[in-house]
């Protein structure tokens, strides 16, 4: 994903994490850490204030993780 300043991610529910980390691993932000309603869920990246550069986006459920790179253009 390249994105401008917004990016979005969307996921089934559930006990949910999102989490966004720099490329040496470091958190950046947390978008979501709670139990969610079943269904399609999603939640905003506003990486206002963020340096441009490759992020990773963690998404974690009971069911499993996954990993996405994010690109910050400016």
């Amino acid at each position: 994903v390249v994105f401008d300043g917004v990016a979005g991610v969307a996921w089934g529910g559930g006990m949910t994490a999102v989490k966004v980390y720099d490329i040496y691993g470091r958190l950046v932000c947390e978008l979501a850490s709670e139990r969610v309603r079943e269904g399609m869920q999603s939640v905003v990246w506003d990486a206002e204030g963020v340096a441009a550069g490759i992020y990773f986006v963690k998404l974690e459920t009971p069911f499993g993780s996954r990993i996405s790179r994010a690109v910050l253009i400016r």
